[in-house]
């Protein structure tokens, strides 16, 4: 059985090692996803509506052990957004999503969205397996089964 910090080694060198090709497939569906998101994007912010600034998917437990172990998965996320919502249902993994991938399989993953609604900035944090929901109420920040989205709002200056 390997050590967290060997595991995350040796999770980080076969990343390295398959890199290429899940880069070259990844960056096809990026393309072909980037006119969608900007074409949303626009619409949103047209109607002062959702927003993804950044969006990361990789290890729940962020330290310096899993750094840059994430896959930026903005352009896919953005394209995802429908006339304000964006909703992605539960019970699988989002690995499985265009344009996302397993950064490191056997370790537990969230997803990581800060994205602008109403003129407000907001963060959600959402386990792998649970369902999205943005934008996210603060009085739903609970999710069925105890599990917990942490979430942030802070009012954008000038507003």
């Amino acid at each position: 059985m390997l050590r967290p910090h060997r595991y995350l080694q040796q999770a980080r060198r076969q990343l390295q090692e398959e890199k290429s090709e899940l880069l070259r497939q990844r960056q096809e569906t990026i393309s072909l996803l980037q006119d969608t998101a900007i074409r949303h994007m626009r619409a949103e912010e047209a109607c002062d509506g959702l927003v993804i600034l950044d969006a990361r998917y990789g290890p729940s437990e962020q330290d310096e052990g899993t750094e840059g172990l994430d896959v930026d998965v903005t352009i896919p996320m953005q394209a995802l957004v429908n006339s304000s919502q964006l909703y992605i249902p539960g019970k699988r993994s989002k690995a499985g999503i265009p344009g996302f991938y397993d950064p490191v399989a056997g370790v537990p993953k969230a997803l990581r969205v800060r994205y602008k609604f109403r003129g407000r900035m907001h963060y959600a944090e959402i386990p792998d397996y649970m369902p999205v929901v943005i934008p996210l109420k603060e009085s739903s920040a609970r999710y069925r089964q105890g599990s917990i989205v942490r979430i942030a709002v802070e009012p954008i200056p000038g507003r």
